[in-house]
């Protein structure tokens, strides 16, 4: 049985951070290797800037020096509101690996807002990075989920970035 890191997001653009998180969660998880599933249509905001095509060829460079690191395309229906639940449950439980899927401390902190998250949170596991918040605030905002689901968290060693901060930068320079 394989041990599969699922990274989701929007990756418009990809960035260091991304990469980063998927090598942090390689080695303190011991993952066989890292699905990147870019989402061309997120229930949860807005994807500005690029095409999904252009994020993905994005990816296609940024991860082309991996072996441990897959792109997915289940998520490139643009005419689809892709939820997390969904996506898990249709394309990844019907075999014998184990699927951990990564979220950011805010996604997890927000996780009941999401479709069906208490099914989703059944059907796998789940990799907690720290990334704006510090464990104990975690711990106890989420204590409930942490105690009853199959919750691993993991501090990030990289610096704080964000997609949004790079779309933002880009447009005060007009780029």
């Amino acid at each position: 049985m394989k041990k599969i890191g699922i990274l989701g997001g929007s990756f418009s653009p990809i960035h260091n951070g991304h990469l980063q998180i998927a090598e942090d969660c390689l080695l303190e998880m011991g993952l066989d290797k890292i699905i990147f599933l870019p989402n061309s249509n997120p229930p949860h905001r807005f994807v500005e800037k690029f095409s999904f095509d252009t994020r993905i060829e994005m990816l296609k460079l940024a991860l082309e020096d991996n072996e441990n690191f897959e792109i997915s395309l289940v998520e490139s229906d643009s005419n689809k509101v892709h939820y997390s639940y969904n996506t898990i449950r249709d394309n990844f439980c019907n075999c014998e690996d184990k699927f951990y899927f990564i979220m950011g401390d805010d996604e997890f902190l927000s996780i009941k807002s999401w479709n069906e998250y208490e099914k989703f949170l059944e059907i796998t596991s789940i990799i907690v990075f720290l990334r704006k918040f510090d464990l104990n605030y975690i711990l106890e905002k989420n204590s409930e989920i942490i105690e009853k689901y199959d919750i691993n968290i993991i501090k990030n060693s990289i610096i704080s970035i964000s997609s949004t901060d790079i779309r933002n930068r880009m447009k005060e320079k007009n780029l």
